[in-house]
């Protein structure tokens, strides 16, 4: 564990920190100088809590649960895969086997090693139908 100032540069860089007792997957982030909860929600501290929170000394990272990489090589759920820090420059594609070696890589069906990858969601992608499909399941 860890007091608030010794994560403090990471929290600067928007990752995810927690204290140690807080319930089931709480934490909060910092984004453009305002602090937000899991659901996106900015946190307003009255004053006297702020004291609390910078001398607790039950600060941790955390991690985002790991998704169940079988489940989707097995059903083919579409990632996104990207190397590096620029989330911005990635493709999607199937993930096709994820190493578990010293470096752990992840690789797409066009044989590409990636660094990193994360399914994607729901409302990121729109998928359309073919006009013909349409046609025969009215018949």
């Amino acid at each position: 564990m860890s007091y608030l100032e010794e994560l403090l540069p990471e929290f600067r860089k928007r990752a995810k920190i927690r204290c140690e007792d807080w319930e089931g997957n709480l934490y909060i982030y910092l984004k453009d100088g305002i602090i937000y909860d899991e659901e996106n929600n900015p946190i307003k501290l009255p004053l006297n809590d702020i004291y609390e929170w910078f001398y607790n000394s039950r600060w941790e990272l955390y991690k985002d649960p790991e998704p169940d990489w079988q489940y989707i090589i097995d059903h083919k759920c579409l990632c996104y895969f990207w190397n590096g820090d620029n989330r911005n420059k990635g493709v999607i594609d199937y993930l096709v086997t994820v190493s578990n070696e010293s470096y752990k890589f992840y690789e797409n069906t066009s044989g590409c090693h990636w660094s990193h990858c994360r399914p994607v969601r729901r409302d990121e992608i729109i998928f359309y139908e073919d006009k013909a499909d349409e046609k025969n399941q009215a018949l």
